[in-house]
Formats: C-alpha cells, structure tokens, sequence
C-alpha cells in the first residue's frame, strides 16, 4: 500500500520490487571450452514473492551455464536464502497453463529441477477431474511440447516408487516400475543394477509382487523376469525375429536355440552374443553354448556335479575334464566305462575316445611363438614343456611359468611338476643273471596266459586247470600228442567194431579219419601246446620284473638308479651287490646322449614332504651328500664349516620352480 500510493501520484519508477541482491558473477568455462576469457552476469534477486532458486536457473539458463547450476547454487543460495524465505531449493524449469484439446482450462503444470518431464505430466493429468479423450494420446503430444524446451530421458512414466535398503539399513537405491511394465522385471533389473552388492534377491522378488502387483497400470503376468528382448534384421533389412531371453536362462544357450531355430550360423551367434552380452541386464557366464548337460551322480546316489558338452566340443575332452574338476580321477572312477555310455547316447556323436588334456592353438613360451600346443590325456604337462625349452633353448622360469598357468585350470590335471627326461621299462632280472648266459624258459600252452582266452566264458576256470603242476606236466611232455592221436584211433577203432557202425565205416572211411585225426591233433600241437614266443617273452619280463627306472629332469643318474634299487631290492636281492647295477649305470652315463653324469657315487635322498601350489603338487626332496666321505667337504665353506651351502642351493632351485 505505501508503494502503491506515490505510483498513483504520479512518482515516475522503473522497477516493481525493490533489488535484495545483485551482483555480477562470473561465469566459469567448463572442460569443453576453447579456453576464451571468462565472462561475467549480473544476478539479480528482486523482493517480488519469487524463488531464489528459480531465479538463480534463470540466471544460469540466460547464460547457458545450466550445467554447472548445482554449484552455483551451493554456492549462492544459502546466502540469497537469508534474505528472502525459501520454500524449495529445486528450480522450477518449466511452468506453463494446460488447456484441453477443446480449449477447456486444466490447470498449470510446473516441472522441478530432478524430474522426469514424463512423471510430472503423469502426476498432473491423474489429478485433472475433466474428462479427457485418449488420455494416452493427449499425455505423449503434451510431452513432445515440453521436451522441446527441457531434456527428456524416457516416455513412459514412473508408476511405483520404493526406497531398498540392505539388512544393515544402508539405502541400496530406489526400485522404480515403469507404466504397463511387469513387476519382476523392474525387480531383476534393480538387482542387477547393484554391481554385486549383496541382496536377499528371493525376499525382494517376493515383496516387489506382494506389494506392486494390486496397483493399476503394473503388470503381474509372470515371475520369471525378461532380461533382453529385441527384433533382430539381416542385411536386407529384413526380419530374424526377436530374441528374448529370460533371468533363468544361460544366454548362450539360448542364443544358439534361437540362432538354430532361424537357420543362422555361428557368425551370426558370435555376433548377436556379444550384442547381448554387453547389455546392462544380462549376465553371461560363459561365451560357448551348451549342446548337452547331464546330472552325475555317484556310486551311492551323491550329486557330483552337471557334466557339459559344449557345442562343437568333442564329447571326450568334456568328460576329461570334468573328471579332472571334480578330482573322479583321484576317487577311480572309470573313466572309458562313463566314456562309453556317454558316446552311446542318440545325441552324442563321439570321434574320438583319446581325450586332449589341453590346447592352444597359438602357444607362446617366454616370448616365443611355438606354434599349436597339444597334450593328451596320457601326457604329462611338464613332459611336453620340458620338451618345448629343450628345442627352443629357453630358461627353466619361462616352462614354470608356462607350467603353472596351464595347471592352474581345474580342467588341467597335473600329477607332477619335474619332467621325465629318462625312462628304462621292461627290466627284467632274468636279463642280467649271474652267468649272464640264461635263456627264456618255454612256456607250453601258452593261451592259458592270455587276456583274450582267460576273458572267454568258462576261460578263469580252465585256465586254473591248465596251470595245475600236473596237467603242465602230462601237456609238455614229448609224447602228449602222440598219445593223444593213438587213444582218438584205438576210439575210432572200437567204435568201427559195433555192428549197427560197420556198414558205414567201411575201410575207406577209416582212412579218411585218420588223415583227419592226424592233421587236427598237429594243429593242436602246433598252435596250443607248443611254446609261443611272445608268451615266452611278456613271461620272461613278468617273472623277473623290476621297477621302471625314471630319471626327472636337474636330477643326477646316479640318485635315480640307487633309489631304483633300494626300491627293486623289496622283491628281490639287493641289486646294487649284482652286475645289473654296474650294467645300468654304464648305459645311463656313458650311452644315453640326453643324460650327463657329474658324479658316480650317489648321495642320500631325503623325502620332506611335498608343497602343493595352484592344485600341482611339488616334492621336496634333498640329497645329501654327507653319506658320500668325499663330497661331504663340498658342502660347507672354510669360514663357516655350519653353513651348509648345499641344502641353501637346494632350497633356492625348489622356490625358483
């Protein structure tokens, strides 16, 4: 009243309300600049009922520094907040008059700074009591107006709104359900979007269809959320069809079903995989579709684990590794029994039954490229590997570290971690006797030793007949055939003389069966009675036989063959006293090319244990050499006759593997 009396006078003025702050600000420039100097504006706050807020957006819109509007105003407001009251510290950013499409007032519609244009205007048409035609028609042209003017991230409105907070009370977000969107699929997505935050996952789904599932507009069709879903199009622009894939499904698998189904190939699955793959909502835990997956169990019903093969894995290789993960190698499961009842399933093709431990198609060791590294089941890692350093003059590190980053897979089994750089099989006693002029002791009817005749039916038990004292005795002496051809004539003989048989064994028949007597009763010499020499050989070998003698890479001959004969001496008399030592170690040192012998006496080997690094066992072993009179002075130095300086390069050469 008292301002509007001199107006009314005639008091010129050029300004309504009276200015409570103004001052020039400058404007900084953002990273995006082409670093001119910075400018200023004039912020002005009048006292005429408006919002500091609104005018400091104002401001900051006027000179398009909306973006760094949140820190003008933690910087401004509170101070413009002295002067005037504040009601809110949101800006409002779009305020205009809505009328209907027939020109009928339905109030003002106001969007605040941190809304979605989409949910204001939802907000604002629920409350409008007059009757709209299409209300969805008249909501989407009346956000295009609006998204004109300010940023638009979506179209569909927001229709449930709840604040999650883990069982310690910490705010984990807020779960939105979107218009006509079904209430477990806002719920899988809010889960993961957590980015491995943990959540009783089963307790929200539960509630999230509890509670959202009476409110209108919110879909509760399912419980199984939809993760992906699109239409996919070939070059040509024509359609595929869409690809959904469901939160309980692997989406490599469902990708190859759905790849298969429209007749695509595996470009095409590689391809789509990764597009979804890479979206927000999808996990994918592997990159390989599998073909075929079957529970196992163990002898007594216990689940094992599910056995997979994937697509275009052979069938072998799978279960080869699944044997090695589950550690089934070590319980002695039969591995080609399971083999072979997979292999006998309609939809399992088996081309081989030999499993690869391991591949890579590009192997590199230590910088080198050697090219496709292949090992099979009945290969050891470090074999292989210590193979490759010899041929490419590489270090021990570079084969360790190749080692352990192969057998570290739990598909990899790795029994050992030394190479085997020498192995002598087949060593029989029998071949270094005393006199060193024993022959193979023949073995008659030898069939009663092999597998095939023993495996037959009746086979176990006429095999024990065979090898009794007695029968052995009667079949190898020189006139078992003959006597076996005369008792099959004196037969044929008698039989000749009963009357109802002599019209038919006339003389010429006679001579006919005995001819044939004679050739059967050869045959039977020939082939079952008399000795055969590959029995006579694989018994020769059996009956004497030693240990494998086994030399491991870094290990001296010499420590290898005495524990080899402290071993073959548990059955058999010491054989370091007897020739076959002496024999043996001359071929180690002096005919073996790959071994080199630096000492001839050999030192004590100590077993203390064995360390186990990723799964791969690694055994600590020392040999001593203080049992040796004249390599004992080796191992201590002169200043310091305690320090042992053996065991210290032992323990360093075992921590360097």
């Amino acid at each position: 009243k008292i301002f509007q009396q001199p107006i009314e006078d005639g008091v010129p003025h050029s300004i309504d309300a009276a200015p409570l702050f103004s001052k020039n600000i400058t404007l900084q420039h953002d990273e995006n600049d082409d670093g001119g100097p910075p400018s200023s504006g004039l912020l002005t706050l009048y006292d005429n009922g408006e919002e500091p807020a609104d005018v400091l957006y104002d401001f900051a819109k006027k000179n398009s520094i909306t973006d760094q509007f949140d820190r003008l105003s933690d910087v401004l407001l509170p101070k413009l907040c002295e002067l005037v009251i504040c009601t809110r510290n949101r800006p409002r950013i779009w305020k205009n008059s809505i009328q209907s499409d027939g020109k009928q007032e339905l109030g003002t519609l106001e969007i605040f700074g941190g809304d979605e244009p989409i949910d204001a205007i939802d907000v604002f048409l629920r409350g409008v009591t007059v009757d709209i035609e299409n209300r969805h028609a008249f909501r989407q042209n009346l956000l295009g107006i609006v998204c004109q003017s300010i940023p638009c991230s979506r179209s569909v409105p927001v229709i449930y709104r709840k604040t999650i907070d883990d069982e310690n009370g910490t705010r984990l977000g807020e779960l939105t359900i979107l218009e006509d969107e079904e209430a477990i699929d806002a719920a899988v997505r809010f889960i993961r979007k957590l980015n491995g935050r943990i959540i009783d996952e089963i307790a929200l789904k539960n509630y999230v269809l509890g509670n959202a599932c009476g409110i209108n507009r919110i879909k509760c069709t399912r419980n199984v959320a939809i993760v992906f879903k699109r239409l996919f199009r070939k070059e040509d622009d024509s359609h595929i069809g869409t690809l959904v894939v469901f939160e309980n499904e692997e989406p490599a698998d469902r990708v190859y079903q759905w790849c298969t189904a429209n007749h695509l190939d595996m470009g095409y699955f590689r391809n789509i995989l990764n597009i979804v793959c890479d979206s927000d909502l999808v996990v994918c835990r592997r990159r390989d579709p599998i073909s075929l997956a079957i529970p196992m169990r163990g002898p007594e019903g216990e689940f094992v684990n599910t056995f997979e093969i994937k697509v275009g894995q052979e069938p072998v290789d799978a279960l080869f590794g699944f044997f090695s993960a589950n550690e089934l190698f070590q319980k002695n499961w039969d591995f080609h029994g399971v083999l072979h009842q997979i292999c006998a399933m309609d939809m399992v093709n088996c081309k081989r039954h030999k499993a690869l431990k391991h591949y890579d198609g590009n192997f590199t060791m230590g910088e080198v490229s050697v090219g496709p590294l292949v090992i099979w089941e009945d290969q050891e890692v470090i074999d292989v590997l210590y193979s490759i350093r010899r041929d490419y003059n590489l270090t021990e590190e570079h084969q360790m570290t190749s080692f352990i980053e192969i057998c570290k897979k739990p598909e990899v089994p790795c029994d050992r971690s030394k190479a085997k750089i020498f192995e002598k099989t087949e060593i029989t006693k029998l071949d270094y006797e005393k006199f060193g002029n024993e022959t193979c002791a023949r073995q008659f009817v030898g069939l009663k030793f092999r597998s095939s005749f023993v495996n037959m039916p009746m086979g176990p038990m006429l095999s024990d007949f065979l090898k009794r004292e007695k029968v052995q005795m009667v079949m190898e002496h020189p006139l078992f055939c003959v006597s076996l051809l005369i008792l099959l004539q004196v037969i044929v003989h008698c039989i000749s003389r009963i009357p109802s048989m002599k019209q038919h064994l006339y003389p010429g028949v006679q001579v006919a069966i005995t001819f044939w007597l004679i050739l059967i009763v050869s045959i039977l010499q020939v082939v079952l009675v008399e000795p055969d020499n590959a029995v006579d050989q694989a018994m020769h070998t059996y009956e004497g036989k030693l240990p494998d003698l086994i030399i491991y890479e870094d290990e001296e001959p010499v420590d290898a063959l005495i524990k080899w004969g402290k071993e073959a001496a548990r059955k058999h008399h010491p054989i370091v006293r007897e020739p076959i030592y002496n024999e043996i170690f001359d071929e180690l040192c002096n005919k073996t090319d790959k071994l080199k012998c630096t000492r001839s006496r050999a030192w004590e080997s100590l077993k203390m244990g064995t360390m186990t690094y990723y799964g791969v066992p690694f055994d600590i072993e020392f040999f001593n050499p203080d049992v040796d009179p004249v390599s004992r002075n080796q191992c201590y130095s002169t200043d310091d006759k305690y320090s042992n300086h053996c065991v210290e390069n032992a323990a360093d050469k075992f921590c360097r593997r």
